[in-house]
C-alpha cells in the first residue's frame, strides 16, 4: 500500500471519529445495543474510506462522505433540521482546519499556498496535522458540551450555526485569495485574519454561555428562595396550630357537651382543612421532597385544579434530592401556571414519580407530569408572567438538571394535554420503599 492509501484510511478514521464524537456530545443515542453500535462506528469510517478512495477529490466524494454520516446520524434522537446542521458543522470544521493548516505551512515555509496543495509531501504533512487538530477540536467540544450548564433552543442553535458558517466562509475567501495571488507576503496576514475570526466567534459564544449561566443561577436562586418561604409559612402555620390546639379542643368539647353535633362537625372540618394545608400529603421519608410536592398539591387545589398523583420512592433517594426537587418544582410550577390560563372546570393535573429495581437490570426512576394546557404560543412553552427574568426558564432548568443523569425529557402537547416525561436509568439498589 502506498502512503496515499494509508493517508486515505487515516483521514477516514479521524473524520468518522469526529462525527461520532459530535453526535455523542449533543444528542441522545437511540441504539443501546453496544455490539451493534460498535459495528456502526466501524462501518462509518469504512464508508468514508470507500468514498475517498474511489471518488477522490470530487463533489461526488463530498456527497458520499455526507451520505455515510447522514445514515449514521439516525442512530441518535434528533430532528431532521438539527441533523442536517450537524452534518454541515462537521464538514465545515474539517475543511476549514485543512485550509488553515495549508495556509500555516505556506507561511512557515514562505511558499505559495498553491505549492502546498500540489506537492505530495506537503499534502501528507498538512493532512496529518489537520486531522489530528480536528480530532482534538471535537474532543474539546465534546468535553465542553458534557460539562456545560446551559442548553440552547432551536433558534439559538440556528443563529450560532449561521454565524459560524459565515465566519468560515470569510476565512475560506481569505485563503482562496492567497491561493489566487500566489504571493507569500499575504500568507501570514490571511492566516492571522482567518484564525482571529474563529477566536472571536468562540469568545462571543463563551461570553454568551457565561451570561446564560448567570441568568440560570438567578432563576434557581429565586426558585430556592420561593421554596424556602413556602416552608417557613408552613412551619409558622404549624406553630400557630399547635399553640391554638388546646383551645380548639375545648371549643369542640363544648359543642359535644351541648349536643350541637352539626356545629361540632363543622368545627372539626375546619380543623381538618387547616391540617390539610400544613401537613404533607406525601410521605416517602425524604422530608424536603415531601414538603415540596405537598406544597405544590396544596397550591394547585387552592386554584381549583383537580389533582391526582402517584409517588413511590425509596429513602434515601437514589439521586440528589436537590436535583429531584428542582425538576419536580419547576415541572409542577409550569403545570399550575398552564392550568391557571384555563376555565376552572377544565383544570386538572396528574403526576407520577415511581422507582423500580429489578435484579440484574438495575433501577429505574420514572416521572410523568400531565396537565390540561392551552396551545403553545409561537415562542413555544414560554411563560405568561410579567417577570420573565425569574420565570419562563423552567424547561431549561429541567433539561440542564437531567443532563447530569445523561437523559432528556420528552415534552409534548396534544389534544389540550401537556406532558413531560423522563426516565432515569440507575444502578444503585435501595430498600424501604415508601409511597402514598
Amino acid at each position: 500500500m502506498s502512503w496515499i492509501d494509508w493517508l486515505t484510511i487515516f483521514t477516514a478514521v479521524t473524520e468518522g471519529l469526529c462525527y461520532v464524537i459530535l453526535m455523542e456530545g449533543f444528542f441522545r443515542r437511540k441504539l443501546t445495543h453496544r455490539g451493534l453500535f460498535s459495528l456502526a462506528v466501524v462501518m462509518l469510517p469504512v464508508g468514508i474510506t470507500v468514498s475517498n478512495y474511489f471518488l477522490e477529490f470530487s463533489a461526488s466524494n463530498v456527497i458520499g462522505m455526507l451520505g455515510c454520516a447522514f445514515v449514521f446520524s439516525f442512530l441518535y434522537d434528533c430532528k431532521m433540521g438539527v441533523r442536517l446542521l450537524s452534518l454541515g458543522f462537521w464538514f465545515a470544521v474539517g475543511v476549514l482546519i485543512e485550509l488553515l493548516m495549508a495556509l500555516l505551512l505556506a507561511s512557515v515555509l514562505a511558499i505559495p499556498v498553491q505549492m502546498v496543495v500540489d506537492t505530495p509531501s506537503y499534502q501528507l504533512i498538512g493532512s496529518m496535522l489537520s486531522k489530528v487538530i480536528t480530532l482534538f477540536v471535537f474532543l474539546m467540544l465534546y468535553r465542553r458540551v458534557k460539562n456545560r450548564a446551559i442548553s440552547l433552543n432551536h433558534r439559538q442553535w440556528l443563529v450560532t450555526c449561521l454565524a459560524f458558517f459565515a465566519i468560515a466562509w470569510v476565512a475560506y475567501l481569505l485563503i482562496r485569495m492567497t491561493y489566487a495571488l500566489q504571493n507569500t507576503q499575504y500568507n501570514t496576514m490571511a492566516f492571522i485574519g482567518a484564525t482571529g475570526l474563529l477566536i472571536i466567534f468562540f469568545f462571543v459564544i463563551d461570553e454568551y454561555e457565561k451570561n446564560q449561566e448567570l441568568l440560570l443561577m438567578r432563576s434557581r436562586m429565586a426558585f430556592e428562595e420561593n421554596r424556602y418561604q413556602e416552608n417557613l409559612a408552613r412551619e409558622e402555620k404549624m406553630k400557630q396550630f399547635k399553640h391554638d390546639y388546646t383551645n380548639q379542643l375545648i371549643a369542640l368539647r363544648g359543642y359535644l357537651a351541648q349536643e350541637h353535633l352539626t356545629a361540632g362537625l363543622q368545627h372539626l372540618q375546619a380543623l381538618e382543612d387547616v391540617l390539610h394545608d400544613i401537613v404533607p400529603h406525601i410521605h416517602t421519608g425524604n422530608s424536603g421532597l415531601d414538603m415540596l410536592l405537598s406544597s405544590k398539591i396544596t397550591a394547585a387545589e387552592k386554584l381549583g385544579v383537580d389533582t391526582c398523583y402517584d409517588v413511590m420512592l425509596p429513602a434515601p433517594l437514589p439521586v440528589a434530592e436537590i436535583d429531584l426537587c428542582t425538576i419536580m418544582g419547576n415541572a409542577l410550577d409550569n403545570a399550575i401556571e398552564a392550568c391557571e390560563r384555563l376555565p376552572a372546570e377544565n383544570r386538572w393535573l396528574q403526576f407520577s414519580l415511581l422507582y423500580d429495581y429489578r435484579h440484574g437490570f438495575g433501577a429505574v426512576l420514572d416521572c410523568r407530569v400531565a396537565n390540561s394546557a392551552p396551545p403553545p404560543s409561537d415562542t413555544g412553552f414560554a411563560t405568561h408572567k410579567a417577570d420573565t427574568i425569574n420565570h419562563g426558564r423552567g424547561l431549561t432548568i429541567i433539561r440542564d438538571t437531567l443532563r447530569k443523569y445523561h437523559t432528556t425529557p420528552d415534552v409534548t402537547w396534544e389534544d389540550d394535554v401537556f406532558t413531560l416525561h423522563f426516565t432515569l436509568m440507575l444502578q444503585k439498589e435501595t430498600s424501604s420503599l415508601k409511597g402514598n
